[in-house]
C-alpha cells in the first residue's frame, strides 16, 4: 500500500474512534487530532487556537480557569512530567464542565516512541456514565447505612449476602455471622414452617410480602417488628435479590405508652385527664344501662385558689394541688375514676351510686375531705371548694352533657361564696345558654349592621342650653330584640370584640356630630366611652385622630369618657395615652368618680377637663347625708382643679336642686331625657325650652 493510501486508512481508522484522540510533540504543541477531537471542542465553544493543530495543549491546560481548572492544571502537570521523560505514561481522571453539564473524561497519554522528545498520544475517554453510576452506587451505600431501618439483601438462593448497620444493632448479629444464612429463616425462624412456607409463597406468586413479626435477637430475646420483603428482578428468568426492610416496633410500642400515658394523665398530679374522663365515664354510662344505678359526674372547683399562687407563687400552688389531688384519691372508693380538669377544677365520676339523694351524700363527703388543713412548706393552708353534681340519666344521658350541667351546679355553688355543694337542675341552664347564643351572634354583628346608637343630653346647669350628647351603643338582635349594654359589653370585653364594636361606636358618634352641625346645631359635642381593651392598646391616639381625620370632626367637640378605676390601673401608662389624647384637642371626662381609689396627687397630674360624680351618689341625694358629704366634696375638688363637674343620673327635682346647689356645671338624666335615638335627639333639642 502506498504512503499516501495509508495515511488516509490511518486517518480514517482514527476519526472513528469515539475518544479524543490528539498527537503533540515533544513541546506540548498538538500536531494532530481527529474527528472525535474536532467535534468536542466545537460543541464547547473553543477556538481552533486553543483546541486545534498548532495549540499550545499543555499552556491551555496550565492557564484555564473555572470549574474546570483543577482537573485541566493536573493534565498540564502530568504531561509535562511525561515529555521530559519522567514518566512513562499518565492516566488521570478528572471533572469538565462541557457547557452547563458537568462531564467526567479519563486521560490516557504515552510517548510515540521510546524517546518522549518524538511527542505523545493523548487520548481522552467519557467516562460519565460510569462516574455517574460509581456516584449512585456510593450514595446507595452510605444511604443502606444511615438508614434507620434494619436492611438486609439475599441472594436468589435466599442466602444473605450483605446487611446494614441498623440491622445489625437490632440483632444484636454482626454482618458476617448474618452472611450465608437463608434469610427466612433468620427473620422468622421462632415460627412454625407454615408461616416460613407462606412467606415463600407470597414471594414467588407476588414478589412482596408484608406483615409483623417478632424476631429473634442474637441473645434469644425477640422484638416486635413491621418487615417488608421484595424480590428484584434482574431479568425474567427469576430474582436476582430479595430485599428485606426492618422497622423495630418496640421502640414505637414505648412510645405509644407513654404518649398514652401523657394524653391521658395531668402530668402534674397523676390522675386522669378530661379526655381519659370522658372515655372511663361513657364506658360506665353504657355499663349500667337498663340497671338501677345512678352514676353521677362531681365538679370540685377550689375556691379563691388564684389567691395562692398569686401571693404564695406557683410552685407552692403546684404542691398544694398534688397534696389535693392525694386527699381526693385517698377519699373515694375504687372504682370511681378521679380526674384534673384545668388549673383548680378536679371532676369524680361516682359509680356505684344508688339514686341523686345518696349522689349528694357522697358528693358532701368527699367535699368535707378538704376541710382538714393542708401543710405546704411548714405552712398550713386551708382550702374550700364549690361542688356542682350531676346524675345519669335524669340530667343527662352522655358524659359532655353531664359535664355541662355539673359544671352550671358548680359555678351556682361558686355565686353562692363557694364552699357549696349544688345539685344540677333545669333552670340553671337558661342564662348560660344565652351567653353562649349572645358569643356567637358578637362575632356576626357588626357585619350585620345590628347595632346602633342612642344618645343621651347633657345640659349646661346655668344656661339650659344642651352643651352634649353621650352615645351609648345598643344591639338590636335578630330574635331578642333591642339589647342594652349590660347584656353584651362584658362578653365583648372577654373576647376581644369590644376592640371593633368601640371603633365603631367611636366613628358612628363623630359622624352624627358633624351630621348635627351641618343641620343647624352649633358645636354640640359628642362624649364616647372608652373601654378597658381599647385604652390599653399603644397606637389609641393615632386610631382616634385617624377616625376625627376621616370624619372631618373638631377635636374640641369630642369628649372621650374614661372610669377612675381604669386610669388608676396603671397611672403611669395611662397619663401618657391621656396626655396624646389632650394634646389633640380632645376633652377627657374622669366617669364614676369617687368609686374607685384615685388620689388627689394622680388627678392634678391627668389632662382631665371634666369630673362626672357617679349615678351611686346622686341616686341617694339629697336623703343620704353620706351621699351628700360626698356628692358635694367631688363638686368642690372638681372646681378647686379648675374641671367641669357633670352630675349623671338625675332623674327628679330634689336631686336637680341639690346639685345646683352644690355648684354642679352639668347635669344629665332621666328627668331631662332619656337615651334616644338620633332623630329623636334632634327633635328633642328642637323642641325644648331652658332648663328652669
Amino acid at each position: 500500500m502506498r504512503k499516501g493510501a495509508s495515511e488516509r486508512l490511518n486517518r480514517a481508522i482514527l476519526d472513528s474512534l469515539p475518544a479524543h484522540i490528539a498527537l503533540i510533540d515533544g513541546s506540548g504543541r498538538i500536531v494532530a487530532v481527529n474527528e472525535a477531537w474536532r467535534r468536542f471542542a466545537r460543541e464547547n465553544g473553543l477556538r481552533a487556537e486553543g483546541a486545534g493543530v498548532g495549540a499550545d495543549y499543555i499552556e491551555v491546560c496550565r492557564t484555564a480557569t473555572g470549574p474546570s481548572a483543577e482537573g485541566a492544571h493536573l493534565v498540564a502537570e502530568g504531561l509535562s512530567e511525561l515529555l521530559k521523560g519522567t514518566r512513562r505514561g499518565y492516566a488521570i481522571d478528572y471533572a469538565c464542565h462541557s457547557g452547563s453539564a458537568r462531564r467526567w473524561f479519563r486521560l490516557h497519554a504515552s510517548p510515540v516512541d521510546d524517546s518522549p522528545l518524538a511527542g505523545a498520544v493523548v487520548m481522552h475517554l467519557d467516562v460519565t456514565k460510569r462516574q455517574r453510576a460509581t456516584e449512585r452506587a456510593r450514595l446507595a451505600a452510605n444511604a443502606l447505612r444511615q438508614m434507620a431501618e434494619g436492611v438486609l439483601v439475599a441472594d436468589s438462593a435466599m442466602r444473605v449476602a450483605t446487611t446494614n448497620q441498623a440491622f445489625c444493632r437490632m440483632t444484636g448479629c454482626s454482618a458476617s455471622d448474618a452472611t450465608g444464612r437463608n434469610f427466612v429463616e433468620f427473620l422468622a425462624g421462632n415460627y412454625p414452617a407454615l408461616v416460613l412456607e407462606r412467606i415463600r409463597e407470597a414471594l414467588q406468586d407476588h414478589g412482596i410480602w408484608k406483615g409483623e413479626l417478632f424476631c429473634r435477637r442474637e441473645g434469644g430475646a425477640v422484638f416486635p417488628a413491621k418487615v417488608s420483603i421484595a424480590t428484584v428482578h434482574a431479568d425474567r428468568t427469576g430474582p436476582e435479590h430479595f430485599v428485606a426492610v426492618l422497622n423495630d416496633l418496640s421502640t414505637q410500642q414505648d412510645y405509644e405508652r407513654k404518649l398514652d400515658q401523657v394524653s391521658r394523665h395531668d402530668s402534674l398530679t397523676g390522675l386522669a385527664n378530661r379526655t381519659a374522663l370522658a372515655d372511663d365515664s361513657q364506658l360506665i354510662i353504657a355499663s349500667v344501662q337498663g340497671q338501677h344505678e345512678t352514676p353521677a359526674l362531681m365538679l370540685i372547683g377550689l375556691d379563691r385558689f388564684k389567691l395562692v399562687n398569686d401571693s404564695l407563687g406557683h410552685a407552692i400552688g403546684d404542691v398544694l394541688l398534688k397534696s389535693v389531688a392525694a386527699r381526693l384519691r385517698a377519699a373515694i372508693p375504687m372504682g370511681d375514676v378521679l380526674a384534673r380538669l384545668s388549673g383548680d377544677e378536679f371532676a369524680v365520676m361516682l359509680t356505684a351510686v344508688s339514686d341523686v339523694q345518696a349522689a349528694e351524700i357522697r358528693g358532701r363527703e368527699i367535699q368535707a375531705a378538704l376541710n382538714e388543713a393542708f401543710v405546704v412548706d411548714a405552712r398550713p393552708l386551708f382550702v374550700s371548694a364549690s361542688v356542682g353534681v350531676s346524675c345519669f340519666p335524669s340530667d343527662g344521658h352522655d358524659f359532655e352533657t353531664l359535664l355541662r350541667n355539673a359544671d352550671l351546679a358548680m359555678r351556682q355553688s361558686k355565686a353562692a361564696g363557694g364552699n357549696t355543694l349544688s345539685m344540677y337542675v333545669p333552670a340553671m341552664g337558661g342564662g348560660h345558654l344565652e351567653q353562649l347564643t349572645l358569643q356567637s351572634d358578637l362575632q356576626l354583628a357588626l357585619e350585620r349592621n345590628e347595632f346602633l346608637l342612642h344618645f343621651q343630653p347633657t345640659l349646661a346647669l346655668d344656661t339650659g342650653d344642651v352643651v352634649s350628647a353621650e352615645a351609648l351603643v345598643r344591639w338590636q338582635h335578630p330574635t331578642l330584640g333591642l339589647l342594652a349594654p349590660g347584656r353584651f359589653i362584658q362578653l365583648a370585653e372577654e373576647t376581644g370584640a369590644i376592640i371593633r364594636l368601640g371603633e365603631w361606636v367611636l366613628r358612628t358618634a363623630c359622624t352624627e356630630a358633624v351630621r348635627w352641625g351641618r343641620e343647624g346645631f352649633g358645636p354640640l359635642g359628642v362624649a364616647v366611652n372608652l373601654s378597658a381593651r381599647q385604652f390599653e392598646l399603644p397606637d389609641l391616639a393615632a386610631r382616634v385622630g385617624a377616625i376625627l381625620l376621616e370624619t372631618a370632626l373638631e377635636p374640641e367637640r369630642l369628649r372621650l369618657e374614661v372610669t377612675e378605676n381604669l386610669v388608676m390601673a396603671n397611672p403611669q401608662s395611662a397619663r401618657q395615652t391621656l396626655s396624646e389624647l389632650a394634646a389633640m384637642g380632645i376633652h377627657i371626662a374622669l366617669d364614676d368618680f369617687g368609686t374607685g381609689y384615685s388620689s388627689l396627687a394622680y388627678l392634678q397630674r391627668f389632662p382631665l377637663h371634666c369630673l362626672k360624680v357617679d349615678r351611686s351618689f346622686v341616686k341617694e341625694i339629697p336623703g343620704n347625708e353620706s351621699s351628700n358629704a360626698i356628692a358635694r366634696a367631688v363638686v368642690a375638688l372638681g372646681k378647686a382643679l379648675g374641671l367641669r363637674v357633670v352630675a349623671e343620673g338625675v332623674e327628679v327635682e330634689p336631686q336637680l336642686k341639690f346639685i345646683r346647689e352644690a355648684g354642679c356645671h352639668e347635669v344629665q338624666g332621666h328627668l331631662f331625657c332619656r337615651p334616644i335615638s338620633r332623630d329623636e335627639l334632634l327633635r328633642w333639642v328642637r323642641g325644648r325650652g331652658k332648663c328652669e
